[in-house]
């Protein structure tokens, strides 16, 4: 992969607890490395291993003598290859990310488990029907709990 292509590749975010967080470019990656915001995460011989910005590079350079792996991608500056990182830790974001589930037809019969409220029975969805326990004509609400 040519360097101007793996810049945009995506890299997986952690926060601090290694809860994946977002995906990122590798551009961005770089620029939270080279910053100290960040760690490269990355597996060998079945552990987890983490790197700073320096620490990286060097592994890039050893690395760099080695026969190329398949799997690998590489940024090519004026004096040296660097290894594109495909995990990044961020060191000081410790928040989870929100889990909001969308209010549509499809995850209110999830959540009933395609059960008609009224009889109690299954049913398909072309077979089912949405109301609320207040209508919206009368100020109801679009809300899980209507």
């Amino acid at each position: 992969m040519s360097g101007a292509v793996a810049l945009d590749a995506s890299v997986l975010v952690l926060n601090r607890f290694y809860v994946a967080i977002r995906v990122i470019s590798v551009k961005r990656a770089f620029t939270l490395l080279w910053k100290s915001l960040a760690e490269v995460v990355c597996v060998e011989d079945d552990r987890y291993d983490s790197y700073d910005f320096d620490s990286w590079v060097q592994l890039s350079q050893l690395r760099d003598s080695w026969p190329l792996e398949g799997h690998d991608d590489w940024i090519s500056t004026v004096s040296l290859q660097i290894r594109v990182p495909r995990v990044v830790r961020l060191l000081g974001y410790d928040r989870l990310p929100r889990q909001h589930i969308k209010l549509n037809r499809r995850n209110i019969f999830a959540r009933d488990e395609h059960r008609c409220q009224y009889c109690g029975k299954r049913f398909p969805t072309s077979e089912l029907s949405l109301d609320h326990v207040i209508p919206r004509s009368r100020g109801g609400d679009a809300s899980w709990a209507n």
